[in-house]
């Protein structure tokens, strides 16, 4: 390999443009990128929290702006973890090329691709952090298992809709270790699988869970559509999940298809991570979801009871926030920013339902369900913040409220529109039933909101007009914009 002088190189990068994120801004995405992005990624030292990429993307000569994504759907937040990529190297075949990152976006790289250079190489690893964080900046690996969430792991050229940039990608698994994703396999040699090419929107979408010790459970068909719950674990113990809680689980998807009466997806994988040395959080996609718990998850009554509406949660965001989406978080791609403003509806829809789901199916019992919402309604009502900050900007603040420290959370509020944003639905729901002598209720919203374009995979965006228009035509009040506003607006 020949390599060039660090002089050289110096001189190399102090010629390159110097880009500022706010003239890229103005840039649209005119056409696809010649050719597909090809992302290996070498899991084989996961277990010293060491993820290896190596990544080729078609280019043209003359400058190139890459991103690592920055504003991850579901997180609501810039939360993109970059902090954690390290050794990068970019070549075009033998030769480096310098590049440099952006003065305002620490998320983009600046780099001048010479004449008749077609494709480029970045290697680079993904530290994965030993410390608590939220979400794809937790704890993502262990000696047993690992998480990996595809965002971590993949640089993308500028210009371009996620939706029109092509993602061949591959997995080195370490030794005798199985995986669980909703990404189809096409091929596999020895501990590496090659999946299908699929869009970058639908690669960022596909976890992939994989460990010593995992389980995959038929749970049935929803709409003709394979569901399945995969469990991977630190132990072959912590595996041991018992028919009745199958049965449970098989009742979810029963409950799901007679609430939504439709289906958008090929499949659906719950990927569930059972370990008490990673951080623990659900995360929705749309054909699977990312749900991290304790190791006793299953093996224990009272962990079981109190975590059991995270699933029901997750599985709900596929239809309330990954198929139909709030007009701001449909975003074309993981740089521009996300509006939360509607949160109160893609979380605090979801937290109602997926509530009263894990009751529907016996994760829950009926008193189990008043006894949770009746602790949220306690515990909002006693609230200070409420008489400065209304509902709301707890989602138009979103950003920042996810990320704050927690002190002074009972004045300065969090992410309240999970829990009050349930609270609204419920009244919401019994407003409906009143109104119609209990001849429709929520559920009738629900399937006429998203029981639409059956089989598609969307996203169909929503506004806050849809959002009153779907519920006077579920029942007409002639004021639910009025009475919407009344409980956001109210401090």
């Amino acid at each position: 390999m020949t390599r060039l002088p660090r002089a050289a190189i110096a001189a190399l990068v102090a010629s390159l443009p110097v880009f500022s994120s706010a003239a890229l801004a103005q840039t649209t995405a005119t056409a696809a990128i010649p050719g597909s992005l090809s992302v290996a990624v070498d899991m084989t030292e996961a277990p010293r929290k060491i993820f290896r990429v190596h990544e080729t993307i078609p280019v043209q000569s003359g400058p190139l702006s890459l991103y690592y994504p920055k504003w991850i759907p579901g997180e609501h937040s810039p939360s993109g973890p970059i902090m954690s990529v390290a050794g990068l190297h970019i070549r075009a075949g033998q030769r480096p090329l310098p590049w440099r990152r952006d003065l305002l976006d620490m998320y983009t790289l600046h780099l001048d691709i010479p004449q008749g250079v077609t494709t480029i190489e970045l290697d680079f690893e993904f530290l994965s952090t030993g410390r608590e964080g939220d979400f794809g900046q937790s704890v993502s690996a262990t000696p047993e298992l690992f998480v990996l969430a595809p965002n971590q792991v993949v640089f993308y050229p500028a210009g371009h809709a996620a939706r029109d940039i092509s993602v061949a990608s591959s997995l080195r698994l370490p030794r005798g270790w199985s995986y669980a994703t909703a990404m189809t396999p096409r091929t596999r040699s020895g501990d590496t699988v090659s999946f299908a090419t699929l869009s970058l929107e639908s690669f960022i979408d596909s976890p992939v869970i994989a460990g010593e010790h995992l389980r995959t459970i038929d749970l049935g068909a929803l709409g003709g559509k394979p569901m399945r719950l995969n469990v991977v674990a630190d132990t072959a113990q912590a595996l041991q999940v018992q028919p009745a809680q199958t049965a449970q689980f098989r009742n979810l998807v029963g409950e799901l298809q007679a609430l939504f009466a439709s289906q958008h997806f090929d499949h659906y994988d719950f990927l569930l991570t059972l370990s008490d040395h990673i951080g623990h959080f659900g995360l929705e996609h749309h054909q699977s979801s990312d749900n991290r718990l304790g190791l006793d998850y299953f093996t224990d009554a009272d962990h079981y009871r109190a975590w059991a509406g995270l699933l029901p949660h997750e599985v709900v965001h596929s239809w309330n926030g990954k198929f139909r989406r709030p007009i701001g978080l449909a975003t074309s791609d993981y740089h521009q920013p996300m509006q939360g403003d509607l949160l109160w509806v893609y979380e605090g829809l979801t937290t109602y339902y997926g509530d009263v789901l894990t009751a529907r199916a016996g994760l829950w019992t009926a008193d189990d369900y008043r006894q949770s919402i009746a602790g949220d309604a306690a515990e909002i009502s006693q609230r200070p913040g409420r008489r400065w900050r209304p509902l709301q900007d707890t989602a138009d603040a979103a950003q920042l409220l996810y990320y704050s420290s927690g002190d002074w959370a009972n004045q300065l509020r969090g992410t309240d529109f999970y829990p009050e944003g349930a609270l609204l639905w419920l009244e919401a729901d019994m407003r409906i039933r009143e109104a119609s002598r209990g001849k429709r209720s929520l559920d009738d919203f629900m399937r006429r909101f998203y029981a639409v374009q059956d089989g598609q995979p969307g996203p169909l965006p929503y506004s806050f007009d849809d959002v009153v228009a779907g519920l006077e035509a579920t029942q007409a009040t002639g004021d639910w914009s009025a009475w919407l506003r009344e409980r956001l607006d109210a401090a």
